[in-house]
């Protein structure tokens, strides 16, 4: 069975399974290639990297056996974001033989999960994510330490085992019901069903081979068929943990804390974002996730660019395209379909598939505002909002501003249509706001409408921003430390979005008592305001069941 994505999925497709021969790619099989081998598989002489799916030997990557270590080595402290894979946790490292950060105790655990709705295995996002932070190093990237397995130890993995059991269940109880055809119970294994039709390993249709009829013989293969396909998944028990650099927050969290930054911090933190996207860049590597939550900060104002699984190269051998999960009959063309919604750049927003870095250029100029004014520039709720957004404050594209501007496809098939000419608003609305005018001034070249015009991350570097005073250090270390109280444990979108909820409950029962004392209003807003500053700062206490699962 060979399941390759489709060209329409492309980086959206979230329920893609790649598979080895007969069997779907597992930690045995292809990570070590990409993680613990050479980059390219270039390790393995039958893998022809330039060859069609159909004659690449995906079965010699197994003869590269990996002995992965647990979940054991690590105590999981509390949960700091989630994805669509898993949950990520801040956890402690319970062993000396690996190099972690901090005083090699604190890491980052990012949970995949094997069994997920609609496939089982390493998803692609995961693939790209591990086999760029091998390739492409630099001091303001995550680092990736090492992948382990809950696998031998689920009891460990407490949430995933109660799922587990769960499903075992539901299929003991199956196929007691149907003691003819014992069938798994769920209903989005892409090895056990096909719509309304039932598939073989193979992915033959054999419907039609069941029927009340069937002799004995016929029912033995369906059983055998069904308990090889039982002791594959079971092949999948345990999950895979990407063990990360731990960073203690992010930009959206420190923004939603209110936190403002100074001017040489600012520069600071956006000068780093531009070397990192410089050095991506110039090796042909593009991010296409850049936003606020994948901008991670340590205390002492250093900048760690995280989440690579939408990133790709531009010059992609077919084994990257597996991973990158994107096929098309026209070399080069990419899916449009990234980049979080308010930093994804007009040309993605109609419909254009051959891009380049400049695509991360837009998001970076979207962050660089952010900072500055302490919420997003643009908040569409769908992709024609956020386009009349844009086209609201930097003007409708003309062929003088943006050439060819009307062969994007969106323009050219008439889905988007510019009747009303509007002008630039963007100096009168920010000019004042985005201060020095040095940053102003690179503020706008960061977001050119044109990806041609659009500064390179390299030209922005050279920007008269930079060289003015006061000047970033090369060092952010010398800008002081980010301290917001608390147990010390960080803040990242994930728990500050939960906290603010609770700390405004609490703050509107601290303002209702407030008025029931029939205290002034300007007393009530007092008291709402110090309860909800106190329950932000307060230290922050584990999610029920957590402790259960430390060791």
């Amino acid at each position: 069975m060979k399941m390759l994505p489709k060209a329409d999925d492309a980086d959206d497709a979230e329920a893609t399974t790649l598979s080895a021969g007969d069997y779907p790619i597992t930690l045995d099989g292809l990570l070590p290639a990409i993680y613990f081998g050479q980059n390219d598989y270039d390790m393995d002489s039958n893998i022809n990297l330039r060859a069609a799916p159909s004659t690449v030997n995906f079965n010699s990557i197994h003869r590269h056996k990996l002995s992965t270590r647990t979940i054991a080595h690590y105590c999981r402290l509390e949960q700091i974001g989630e994805g669509t894979y898993g949950q990520v946790y801040r956890a402690k490292c319970l062993s000396s033989t690996l190099s972690c950060p901090n005083g090699g105790e604190i890491v980052a655990l990012k949970k995949i999960k094997m069994h997920h709705p609609g496939y089982w295995g390493i998803p692609p996002t995961v693939l790209r994510e591990i086999k760029i932070l091998k390739k492409l190093q630099h001091k303001n990237m995550v680092k990736l330490y090492e992948v382990v397995s809950s696998k031998g130890v689920e009891e460990l993995d407490w949430e995933d085992e109660r799922e587990d059991e769960k499903r075992k269940k539901e299929i003991k109880s199956k196929n007691s019901n149907d003691n003819s055809t014992p069938m798994p119970s769920d209903n989005n294994d892409p090895l056990m069903t096909g719509g309304s039709k039932k598939y073989d390993l193979e992915g033959k249709n054999v419907s039609t081979q069941i029927s009340s009829r069937a002799d004995s013989n016929s029912k033995k293969k369906k059983r055998d068929a069904m308990s090889d396909i039982e002791k594959l998944r079971e092949s999948y028990k345990g999950n895979l943990f990407l063990v990360l650099e731990y960073i203690s927050h992010d930009l959206t969290g420190l923004l939603d804390m209110a936190v403002k930054f100074t001017e040489i911090q600012i520069k600071s933190i956006i000068k780093q974002l531009l070397d990192v996207l410089e050095f991506m860049h110039l090796r042909n590597y593009v991010h296409r996730d850049l936003k606020t939550s994948n901008v991670l900060i340590t205390d002492r104002y250093e900048v760690k660019l995280a989440d690579f699984g939408l990133a790709r190269s531009l010059e992609s051998s077919f084994i990257g395209r597996v991973g990158n999960n994107e096929f098309s009959s026209n070399e080069g063309d990419f899916t449009n379909k990234v980049i979080t919604l308010w930093y994804r750049p007009p040309e993605l927003l109609l419909g254009e598939t051959k891009y380049g870095t400049a695509v991360d250029i837009w998001s970076a100029g979207c962050i660089f505002a952010e900072i500055i004014l302490g919420r997003p520039i643009f908040t569409g709720k769908t992709d024609m909002d956020q386009l009349k957004l844009i086209f609201d404050l930097i003007g409708t594209p003309n062929e003088n501003s943006w050439e060819g501007f009307r062969d994007l496809k969106l323009i050219r098939t008439g889905e988007v249509t510019i009747d009303k000419q509007r002008r630039p608003k963007l100096r009168e609305k920010y000019g004042s706001r985005i201060q020095p005018a040095a940053a102003f001034s690179l503020f706008e070249k960061l977001l050119e409408l044109d990806p041609k015009k659009r500064f390179t991350a390299s030209r922005a570097l050279e920007h008269r921003y930079f060289q003015s005073e006061p000047v970033a250090p090369d060092d952010p270390k010398g800008l002081g430390t980010i301290n917001l109280g608390g147990d010390g444990s960080g803040y990242h979108e994930f728990q500050t979005k939960k906290r603010r909820r609770e700390a405004k409950a609490v703050a509107k029962v601290a303002e209702e008592e407030s008025k029931s004392r029939g205290e002034i209003v300007e007393k009530q807003k007092e008291a709402f305001d110090k309860a909800y500053r106190d329950h932000l700062k307060r230290k922050k206490s584990l999610p029920p069941g957590m402790s259960d699962m430390r060791r």
